[in-house]
C-alpha cells in the first residue's frame, strides 16, 4: 500500500479524481510514460488490495477452523466434568472448568478478530468493484476521446494508438501479475489477586450448576 496512506483514503482519492485523467493526459502531453502511470496507479491500487484480501480470506479460514476446534474441546471438557463429578472428583471437575474458561475466553477474542476480518472483506471487495469501474471508465473516456480527435483532427492517429497500445499493456501485465496505563507493582498484585478471586467464583459457580443440572437429571 501507498507509504502513509490508508486504504480507503488511497482508493477515494482515485475514485475522486478527474473523471477523465486520461483525456487530461492526452491533451496535455504526448508522453506515453506519463498515461502509463495515470493506469499503472487504479491498477496497483487494485492489485494490492487484492493481496490484502487474499491474505483476510485465509485469516478467515482459519480463525473459524480454530473456534471449530475449540469448541469441540470445550463440549469435551464439559463431559469430562460431568464424568470426575459422577465419580466424587470434585477437584477433577474444577480442573476442567478452568480449562474451558480459558478456551471460551480464546473463543469469545477469535470470535471478535473473525468479525473484524468479515468486515475487512467486505471492505475489500467493495474497492476492487469501485477500481475496477474506474479502469472500465479510463478505457471508455479513451475510446471516446479517440472518435471525438478523429472528428476533429486535433490530434494524430499515432498518438491516440500509443495510449490505446499503453493501456492495453498496463492491464495485460496486471493480470500476470489498545492503549494501556502503567500500574505499581503493589496495584498489579491486588488486580491479579482481584482476577484469581473472580476466576475461583466463576469455577464454584459453574460446578454447582452442574451439579444441581446432573442432580435433576437423575
Amino acid at each position: 500500500m501507498a507509504k502513509g496512506m490508508k486504504i480507503g483514503e488511497r482508493v477515494s482519492r482515485i475514485i475522486a479524481g478527474s473523471a477523465n485523467r486520461i483525456v487530461d493526459v492526452l491533451e496535455n502531453s504526448t508522453d506515453g510514460v506519463v498515461l502509463e502511470q495515470a493506469i499503472r496507479e487504479v491498477v496497483d491500487a487494485r492489485d494490492d488490495i487484492r493481496h490484502d484480501l487474499g491474505k483476510v480470506i485465509a485469516s478467515i479460514h482459519l480463525t473459524k477452523t480454530k473456534i471449530t476446534q475449540l469448541n469441540d474441546d470445550i463440549l469435551n471438557l464439559d463431559e469430562q466434568s460431568k464424568i470426575a463429578i459422577e465419580g466424587k472428583r470434585d477437584d477433577l471437575a474444577e480442573a476442567a472448568i478452568n480449562r474451558q474458561l480459558d478456551l471460551e475466553n480464546q473463543t469469545s477474542i477469535l470470535n471478535k478478530t473473525l468479525n473484524a476480518n468479515e468486515a475487512d472483506k467486505e471492505e475489500f471487495e467493495g474497492y476492487i468493484i469501485a477500481l475496477n469501474t474506474k479502469l472500465v471508465e479510463m478505457k471508455d473516456d479513451l475510446q471516446a476521446f479517440k472518435r471525438l480527435k478523429k472528428e476533429t483532427c486535433d490530434i494524430s492517429d499515432d498518438v491516440i494508438s500509443e495510449a490505446e497500445n499503453t493501456f492495453n499493456r498496463v492491464m495485460d501485465n496486471s493480470l500476470l501479475s489498545a492503549s494501556g496505563s502503567v500500574v505499581s507493582g503493589e496495584e498489579a498484585t491486588k488486580l491479579q489477586e482481584l482476577s484469581d478471586l473472580t476466576r475461583s467464583s466463576a469455577v464454584s459457580n459453574r460446578l454447582a450448576k452442574m451439579k444441581e443440572g446432573m442432580k435433576s437429571n437423575d
